[in-house]
Protein backbone atom coordinates (compact mmCIF):
# COMPACT_ATOMS: atom_id res chain seq x y z
CA UNK A 1 0.00 0.00 0.00
CA UNK A 2 1.27 3.26 -0.98
CA UNK A 3 1.33 6.71 0.86
CA UNK A 4 -1.80 7.98 -1.02
CA UNK A 5 -3.91 4.72 -0.09
CA UNK A 6 -2.78 4.78 3.30
CA UNK A 7 -4.05 8.57 3.69
CA UNK A 8 -7.54 7.99 2.61
CA UNK A 9 -8.10 4.41 4.80
CA UNK A 10 -7.09 6.60 7.85
CA UNK A 11 -9.25 9.50 6.84
CA UNK A 12 -12.01 6.99 6.50
CA UNK A 13 -11.48 5.32 9.27
CA UNK A 14 -11.15 8.24 11.60
CA UNK A 15 -14.41 9.41 10.43
CA UNK A 16 -15.78 5.74 11.81
CA UNK A 17 -13.92 6.34 14.84
CA UNK A 18 -15.74 9.73 15.36
CA UNK A 19 -19.17 8.26 14.31
CA UNK A 20 -19.59 10.74 11.66
CA UNK A 21 -19.23 8.15 8.06
CA UNK A 22 -22.96 8.54 7.54
CA UNK A 23 -22.32 12.67 6.94
CA UNK A 24 -18.73 11.86 5.85
CA UNK A 25 -18.96 9.07 3.34
CA UNK A 26 -20.42 9.55 0.63
CA UNK A 27 -21.97 5.85 -0.24
CA UNK A 28 -23.26 6.29 3.71
CA UNK A 29 -24.61 9.24 2.88
CA UNK A 30 -26.55 7.70 -0.33
CA UNK A 31 -27.86 4.90 1.76
CA UNK A 32 -29.04 7.13 4.95
CA UNK A 33 -30.85 9.47 3.19
CA UNK A 34 -34.44 9.17 3.53
CA UNK A 35 -37.26 9.02 1.64
CA UNK A 36 -38.92 11.70 1.83
CA UNK A 37 -36.06 13.79 1.95
CA UNK A 38 -35.36 12.52 -1.44
CA UNK A 39 -38.60 13.05 -3.21
CA UNK A 40 -38.48 16.57 -1.64
CA UNK A 41 -35.06 17.35 -3.43
CA UNK A 42 -36.48 15.59 -7.00
CA UNK A 43 -39.54 17.46 -6.91
CA UNK A 44 -37.56 20.90 -6.48
CA UNK A 45 -35.26 19.26 -9.15
CA UNK A 46 -38.25 18.37 -11.88
CA UNK A 47 -39.90 21.82 -11.59
CA UNK A 48 -36.70 23.74 -12.06
CA UNK A 49 -35.56 21.78 -15.71
CA UNK A 50 -36.99 23.45 -18.31
CA UNK A 51 -37.41 20.82 -21.27
CA UNK A 52 -39.05 21.14 -24.71
CA UNK A 53 -41.65 19.61 -26.06
CA UNK A 54 -40.16 16.38 -27.00
CA UNK A 55 -39.56 15.12 -23.68
CA UNK A 56 -41.99 14.89 -20.02
CA UNK A 57 -40.52 15.00 -16.68
CA UNK A 58 -42.43 13.19 -13.45
CA UNK A 59 -41.34 12.37 -10.44
CA UNK A 60 -41.26 8.35 -9.63
CA UNK A 61 -40.91 5.93 -7.13
CA UNK A 62 -38.45 3.27 -7.62
CA UNK A 63 -35.61 1.41 -5.76
CA UNK A 64 -31.83 1.31 -5.39
CA UNK A 65 -29.67 -1.68 -5.88
CA UNK A 66 -26.90 -1.52 -3.10
CA UNK A 67 -23.52 -2.50 -2.66
CA UNK A 68 -22.76 -4.99 -5.74
CA UNK A 69 -20.30 -7.93 -4.86
CA UNK A 70 -20.81 -7.01 -0.83
CA UNK A 71 -24.94 -6.91 -1.09
CA UNK A 72 -25.78 -9.03 -4.21
CA UNK A 73 -29.67 -8.40 -5.09
CA UNK A 74 -30.18 -5.97 -2.22
CA UNK A 75 -32.46 -2.98 -3.03
CA UNK A 76 -34.24 0.19 -1.01
CA UNK A 77 -36.26 2.86 -1.65
CA UNK A 78 -35.85 5.38 -3.40
CA UNK A 79 -37.05 8.51 -5.53
CA UNK A 80 -36.39 9.23 -9.39
CA UNK A 81 -36.80 11.73 -11.96
CA UNK A 82 -38.08 9.95 -15.03
CA UNK A 83 -37.21 11.68 -18.51
CA UNK A 84 -40.10 10.57 -20.99
CA UNK A 85 -39.48 11.37 -24.77
CA UNK A 86 -37.74 10.29 -28.13
CA UNK A 87 -34.46 7.92 -28.04
CA UNK A 88 -33.66 7.72 -24.09
CA UNK A 89 -30.43 5.49 -25.19
CA UNK A 90 -28.96 8.80 -27.05
CA UNK A 91 -30.10 11.16 -24.19
CA UNK A 92 -28.45 8.76 -21.25
CA UNK A 93 -25.17 8.34 -23.41
CA UNK A 94 -24.95 11.70 -24.27
CA UNK A 95 -25.19 12.49 -20.35
CA UNK A 96 -23.29 10.14 -19.75
CA UNK A 97 -20.65 10.91 -21.93
CA UNK A 98 -20.42 15.03 -21.22
CA UNK A 99 -18.52 17.77 -19.32
CA UNK A 100 -20.34 16.82 -15.85
CA UNK A 101 -21.13 13.21 -16.89
CA UNK A 102 -24.51 11.46 -14.70
CA UNK A 103 -25.10 7.36 -14.89
CA UNK A 104 -29.11 6.82 -15.21
CA UNK A 105 -30.73 3.75 -16.37
CA UNK A 106 -33.03 3.18 -19.11
CA UNK A 107 -36.85 1.47 -17.42
CA UNK A 108 -39.81 0.95 -19.96
CA UNK A 109 -38.32 3.07 -22.77
CA UNK A 110 -37.37 5.81 -20.25
CA UNK A 111 -34.43 6.99 -18.27
CA UNK A 112 -34.25 7.42 -15.05
CA UNK A 113 -32.08 9.35 -12.51
CA UNK A 114 -32.14 7.73 -9.08
CA UNK A 115 -31.88 10.50 -6.57
CA UNK A 116 -30.56 7.83 -4.10
CA UNK A 117 -26.87 7.94 -5.53
CA UNK A 118 -27.09 11.88 -6.27
CA UNK A 119 -25.52 13.57 -3.56
CA UNK A 120 -27.77 16.80 -2.67
CA UNK A 121 -24.12 18.74 -4.02
CA UNK A 122 -25.42 17.71 -6.88
CA UNK A 123 -28.45 18.70 -6.94
CA UNK A 124 -27.71 21.55 -9.53
CA UNK A 125 -24.94 19.84 -12.11
CA UNK A 126 -28.25 16.99 -12.45
CA UNK A 127 -30.46 19.81 -13.48
CA UNK A 128 -28.13 21.22 -15.74
CA UNK A 129 -27.03 18.36 -17.79
CA UNK A 130 -30.73 16.99 -17.78
CA UNK A 131 -31.65 20.79 -19.33
CA UNK A 132 -28.77 20.84 -21.62
CA UNK A 133 -29.59 17.38 -23.02
CA UNK A 134 -33.14 17.36 -23.20
CA UNK A 135 -33.67 20.68 -24.96
CA UNK A 136 -32.48 19.80 -28.41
Amino acid sequence: IDKMNLAALTATLIHYLKEEAETKIPVWQMISAKTDDLRKRAHKIASNIPINESYSIEVIETESTIGGGSLPGETMESVGIKIIGRNPEKLTSQIRMGKSPVVSRIYDDTAIFDLRTVLPTDDVTLMKVISENTQV
